[in-house]
C-alpha cells in the first residue's frame, strides 16, 4: 500500500522534535498499521531558477530528513514517533514508505 502525506505537530507547534505527532488522513482504512516505518522528507518547493537567468519555475527534489514509526491508527488520523532525524523537522514535511 502507498502511504504518503504530511505531518502535523502536536499543540500547534511550528517545529517537530523526537516525540509523537499526527498524520492526518492516513489511517487504517488505507492500510497503515501500528509498526509501519515511514521516511520523513523535506523539499519539493517551487522556486525561480535565477542561476540560468531565465527565471523559470523549478521544483526542488525531496531530501531525506528522518524516519518515524506509526504506533496508533484511527479512521482519519494516525500517530507516530520520530525514530531519527538528520535535519530539523517541520510541520508539513512529507512522509512515505522508505525506498529499497
Amino acid at each position: 500500500a502507498r502511504h504518503g502525506g504530511s505531518t502535523v505537530s502536536p499543540h500547534g507547534c511550528r517545529g517537530l522534535t523526537a516525540s509523537a505527532f499526527s498524520l492526518p488522513w492516513r489511517s487504517a482504512n488505507v492500510g497503515l498499521e501500528a509498526g509501519h516505518v515511514l521516511q520523513i522528507l523535506q523539499g519539493g518547493d517551487e522556486v525561480r531558477d535565477i542561476v540560468k537567468g531565465r527565471g523559470e519555475k523549478v521544483t526542488l527534489p525531496l531530501e531525506k530528513a528522518g524516519h518515524l514509526m506509526v504506533f496508533r491508527t484511527f479512521e482519519k488520523v494516525s500517530f507516530a514517533l520520530v525514530m531519527d532525524a538528520i535535519k530539523p523537522l517541520h510541520v508539513l514535511d512529507w512522509v512515505r514508505p522508505p525506498e529499497g
